[in-house]
């Protein structure tokens, strides 16, 4: 069953097109990755399914429902999570805050009664604390919640990033590019988490370069050249299409 779909999706900028008639469907608890070569669309595809940038044609369906055109605030609360290529993380927060940042989309009370310190705000706040402390030991952060975000090494930095996004409590979690700048040790172990939490009934939508993450991972492979679509299925299916060799390894090496 689809839980998120593209069609045609198509993304101009000026005369550059960096995303073409590209079609796609996510299934319900499925790890579905999108690779190509640098400059391939797959960031910009991420931006257009969850907001950031609008569509210049084409269409976004999730869980039948047409999304293409909503705020990224409104798409994540219906739902759609993400992490970035590059580090989004608040700095001056503790991991712990951080976390609790994810909370906040689906808190209910408001300016006043923070302000006011008004009972619905505290016990709101005592939940947010619990459940962003619950997503830290998910991803093996719990006995650093207190510290700066600032201080964590890299790779726990990018864990944290992941355990924001569960916060929103996501029925899609889109990773791009998680383990960029890992080593080895931090790439199996991201990739360990990815599969818990595909078998915790996530469904996953992978941007990712490190291609043995990805076949050790992904159910099913899109791949992304120039823009374009040029192949689809399995990660047995993908390594030895040749359209996917010519575009990773150029025409002469193939």
């Amino acid at each position: 069953m689809s839980i998120l779909a593209g069609e045609k999706l198509t993304k101009n900028f000026g005369g550059l097109t960096a995303v073409s008639d590209v079609d796609f469907q996510v299934l319900q608890g499925e790890i579905f990755a999108v690779i190509g070569p640098n400059g391939a669309g797959k960031t910009t595809l991420f931006n257009m399914i969850t907001g950031v940038l609008p569509l210049s044609g084409g269409s976004i369906s999730f869980q039948g429902d047409k999304i293409d055109g909503m705020p990224s605030h409104l798409i994540a609360v219906r739902g759609i999570a993400r992490t970035f290529q590059n580090l989004q993380l608040f700095d001056n927060l503790t991991v712990l805050e951080n976390v609790m940042v994810g909370c906040h989309c689906h808190g209910k009370t408001g300016f006043i009664h923070a302000g006011l310190r008004l009972p619905q705000k505290i016990a709101e706040e005592k939940r947010f604390r619990e459940a962003a402390m619950e997503k830290l030991r998910l991803v093996g952060l719990a006995e650093r919640a207190h510290e700066l975000s600032a201080n964590l090494p890299y790779g726990q930095q990018r864990l944290l990033e992941i355990a924001r996004a569960l916060a929103v409590e996501p029925k899609v979690l889109l990773l791009d590019e998680p383990v960029a700048g890992l080593n080895s040790v931090e790439s199996e172990g991201l990739a360990e988490l990815v599969c818990r939490l595909k078998d915790m009934g996530m469904t996953i939508l992978l941007v990712e370069h490190d291609m043995a993450t990805v076949m050790s991972v992904a159910d099913r492979i899109v791949v992304l050249d120039f823009g374009k679509k040029i192949a689809e299925g399995t990660p047995e299916e993908i390594q030895t299409n040749p359209m996917v060799i010519k575009a990773y390894l150029g025409e002469e090496d193939a």
